[in-house]
């Protein structure tokens, strides 16, 4: 044979697997589009496909249940271990920097060895309200089974509820 004539052959099969390959996803692709289509068609005409933004009064209140706690800042921290009571006794201010008052404020005591490693930790529900923009000064929080080698305590609020 002919190279000329071997080359166009070789041509020809190159561009016949090539339409076949093309053929094969044009097909894959035409179910996809047959699916969204009555999607589309869906929308009401006249209607835009605009998102609407939350209202920011609602965003800021969802952000107030669902962080708080971001939104209460724990401040003039004194713990001491009472071996009578074989407890620990901590004092602590509460701020809420929100604009919504909490209630039912649980509160997390994490006990810390010398190393840093964490030995126990325990939550405390703690009384009172916290007003919106105010400061609670907690006094004598007993924390019954706190492990008497700690070396140091780390407070954070845990959880807490919007009152209205």
């Amino acid at each position: 044979m002919d190279e000329d004539v071997l080359e166009r052959l070789m041509f020809l099969k190159a561009s016949c697997v090539l339409w076949l390959c093309g053929a094969g996803l044009l097909s894959q692709g035409i179910p996809c589009k047959a699916e969204t289509a009555p999607l589309l068609a869906s929308a009401p005409a006249g209607q835009s496909r605009t998102t609407r933004r939350p209202d920011p009064q609602a965003q800021l209140l969802d952000y107030y249940r669902r962080y708080p706690d971001r939104y209460i800042l724990v401040s003039n921290q004194t713990w001491k271990y009472d071996f009578v009571v074989r407890a620990a006794v901590h004092s602590f201010t509460l701020r809420n920097t929100a604009g919504v008052g909490y209630c039912d404020i649980e509160v997390s005591f994490a006990y810390q060895a010398s190393s840093g490693k964490t030995l126990q930790t325990q939550v405390v529900k703690v009384q009172g309200i916290l007003e919106a923009l105010r400061t609670l000064d907690m006094r004598r929080v007993k924390v019954k089974g706190a492990p008497d080698s700690s070396e140091s305590v780390l407070v954070s609020v845990v959880r807490a509820t919007v009152c209205r």
